[in-house]
């Protein structure tokens, strides 16, 4: 047991007061048409007098305000764009465009006036297509059967754009006009954009605010443009950038690149002049098919900036089609030589659009034993194969099933071990998803009499993060000659890794904490009521991958101790995996006139400051560190993990060996990952009670680890540290 003393100190701690305001919105909605809303601007339930979600357009006009430099020529003229978008559920219907100006001093003739809308454009992903000229086009009475429609699928339009132009007059007196966009737009059915000459202030217009890279497919790295622009009469400064969110997403600013995580700061500040740009690139480079999303929040001298910064949105693979097949192996076991078996594979359409798969084919190599059936599936009942001429097209929420054939033609020939060798083969379905071609593994064994089939099923999948507790069902095996009486499980796990399957490794069914990284397989021998055993086990494979940009993993070996896997009260070795904040202090043990900082609170994340608050207040905001797991009764892992690293910081790792509860010396290793790939590792480094092991520093953002060493370039370890503020037993 670990037990703290405050001698002369008290523990830090901060209260964040977080008041809750619950609010209850019920709608209802009578009918709907097939656009799903009607011209009143209400929103849509999914159906005719039925009740359940209902769906709005909502109106994003960037920028709703718009200040105009009166520091040009006279006569001259400067083209102001507004964007109008739609980040509802359903259709937006712009009814009626309006503009309203009236001329202030008397040089504003016919057709001159300061203020003028000079012309409305539908725009797609691919720029804008249609233009409507509002001396030629009455804007004000489209109405419900013409309405400029901003789809919630970008048909006809993704977003509409306004150009209104200011001609500078010969007087500089303070000038206002206003544009009005009626539309079905929730809680906004009309929408008022306001335009005013100022002078002396910058101002900021960054476009687009929204960056949607759509649908990426695995290998591509596309890249979009980002645009600030000074639409104010002083010059623009722009200080800093802050980007958070997937690290999917790559900053791009002149020849430099930049991390989810970091914040960019400008000395000096770039300096945009009047109505000048200044643009910047975003990339987006996915390693799988899960939705990503990032922030981009930009700070300058536009006092009328919201003071979070001005906000860009990136997103990525947030939509588009999906597929889900199961299983990821097809395993017929043992089957007799001769005789035909089938299994199904389940293709599953799990996206916002339709799959399209435009071959299914087993790859060159695969077995001849194995036979693709494509008669269970809709429109194929001829047994031709899907093709780019004639490919399966499945709705988002459905499924098919693929029939696969298996007929052994003999008897498997066996390895150095005796274990037969089983037929393979490999399914490949090409389709227009992340991942363009799909694999299924297919294995089988032909024997002379049928033996049990073992089968594992995973609950959480092939890849989870560390601390995930596995569910394992192994109740799915069958044989064909008896009832499955008894089942065996065992696993190969990675180097530190002690887990046990609970609640023994004979149950049908059972857990398995993986708590350190790396690779596990678990096999699985069944046997039936007749004695018979499953001709080979079956297997199961799980990746454990950190998903955080800082993850340090500790696991230790103690030979002295027997049973390394048993719990309780000084049942074992207790290490314990620190984290420091550049901003620990403490007193100096160590001797090297600086203070050591282990130990302090709040700036030592370790297990009696388990989640410190290091970043934000906000707690929306993940940039404080944890640790997820403490053991204290022998082998680890304990876990420490960061979102969000500070920009400009070096962070320490450090182990202390708390307590050897008589086991003696233990062999500490320790990972360090960066983004989910290990990049640091040391093992097997020797202490004894009470050590202190100063392991490395983690640097941000360039992820850089690097070792801390002690006299003759060694380990530095300091033997019998006991912090004066805490009891040490």
């Amino acid at each position: 047991m670990k037990v703290w003393s405050a001698l002369s100190r008290i523990p830090f701690r901060r209260l964040i007061s977080i008041a809750a305001l619950a609010v209850l919105a019920v709608g209802t909605s009578a009918c709907s048409d097939e656009s799903g809303s009607d011209d009143s601007g209400e929103g849509n339930t999914g159906g005719g007098g039925s009740t359940g979600v209902v769906k709005f357009a909502e109106i994003e006009v960037v920028p709703d305000k718009v200040s105009v430099s009166q520091a040009i020529s006279p006569g001259s003229e400067s083209v102001h764009i507004v964007q109008v978008r739609n980040t509802g559920e359903i259709d937006l219907k712009i009814q009626k465009v309006l503009f309203d100006y009236t001329p202030v001093s008397a040089d504003e003739a016919e057709n001159k006036a300061a203020f003028r809308l000079a012309a409305v454009r539908g725009c797609t992903s691919a720029g804008c297509v249609d233009s409507w000229d509002p001396t030629t086009t009455d804007l004000t009475a489209l109405g419900s059967s013409s309405p400029l429609v901003i789809g919630v699928d970008g048909i006809p339009y993704s977003y509409l754009e306004m150009e209104v132009r200011f001609l500078r007059p010969e007087t500089t007196a303070q000038r206002n006009a206003k544009l009005t966009l009626e539309s079905n737009a929730n809680g906004q059915p009309s929408k008022v954009i306001t335009f005013s000459t100022l002078t002396g202030n910058a101002s900021i217009v960054v476009l687009p605010p929204d960056v949607d890279f759509d649908q990426v497919k695995s290998g591509e790295e596309p890249i979009k443009s980002v645009t600030i622009t000074n639409v104010g009469s002083d010059k623009l400064e722009v200080s800093k950038m802050v980007f958070n969110g997937s690290n999917y997403f790559t900053l791009l600013i002149g020849d430099k690149s930049y991390a989810p995580g970091d914040t960019i700061e400008f000395d000096p500040p770039i300096g945009i002049e009047q109505g000048a740009q200044w643009p910047f690139n975003v990339q987006f480079k996915p390693t799988d098919a899960d939705p990503a999303t990032a922030t981009i929040n930009i700070f300058s001298n536009d006092v009328n900036a919201p003071v979070d910064g001005s906000k860009v949105t990136l997103k990525g693979n947030t939509k588009g089609p999906c597929i889900a097949v199961n299983p990821k192996t097809l395993n017929f076991g043992g089957k007799v030589i001769g005789q035909l078996s089938t299994l199904p594979v389940e293709i599953v359409s799990c996206g916002t659009a339709p799959l399209e798969i435009t071959n299914i084919v087993l790859e060159e190599g695969s077995s001849p034993d194995f036979v693709l059936d494509f008669t269970s599936i809709p429109g194929f009942e001829d047994n031709s194969a899907p093709s780019a001429e004639k490919p399966l097209i499945m709705a988002k929420d459905t499924k098919v099933e693929l029939t696969v054939r298996f007929v052994p033609d003999g008897e498997n020939p066996k390895d150095e071990l005796g274990a037969p060798i089983p037929d393979v083969g490999t399914i490949l379905l090409t389709n227009n998803t992340f991942e363009e071609v799909v694999p299924v593994k297919v294995q089988g064994i032909g024997v002379d009499v049928n033996c049990p089939q073992a089968v594992i099923v995973v609950q959480e999948g092939d890849q989870v993060i560390p601390q995930t507790v596995l569910h394992l069902f192994g109740d799915q095996s069958s044989s064909p000659a008896g009832d499955i009486v008894s089942w065996l499980w065992s696993v190969d796990q990675p180097a530190g890794s002690q887990s046990l399957f609970l609640p023994s490794n004979t149950f049908p069914t059972v857990t398995f904490e993986a708590n350190v990284a790396g690779s596990y397989l678990f096999s699985l021998d069944v046997t039936d009521s007749n004695g018979t055993t499953s001709c080979f086990p079956g297997t199961a494979a799980v990746v454990v991958i950190p998903d955080e940009a800082i993850h340090v993993e500790l696991v230790w070996n103690t030979p002295n101790d027997p049973n390394q896997t048993d719990e309780g009260p000084e049942a074992g070795a207790d290490m314990d995996l620190h984290f420091l904040h550049p901003f620990a202090a403490g007193p100096d043990l160590d001797g090297d006139q600086l203070p050591d900082g282990w130990f302090d609170n709040p700036f030592d994340c370790f297990w009696f400051n388990p989640n410190p608050q290091w970043g934000a207040f906000d707690p929306a905001i993940d940039d404080d560190p944890s640790l997820d797991r403490d053991d204290t009764d022998g082998a680890g892992p304990e876990n420490l993990n960061l979102n969000i690293p500070e920009a400009n910081k070096v962070y320490r790792v450090g182990v202390h060996y708390w307590h050897d509860h008589g086991f003696g010396p233990s062999f500490a290793t320790v990972f360090v990952y960066i983004y989910g790939e290990q990049v640091y590792e040391v093992t097997d480094v020797k202490l004894v009670n009470h050590d202190m092991w100063e392991v490395a520093t983690i640097s941000w953002p360039d992820g850089k680890v690097e070792q801390i060493k002690g006299t003759n370039s060694s380990y530095k370890i300091t033997p019998k540290y006991e912090n004066p503020f805490f009891f040490q037993p």
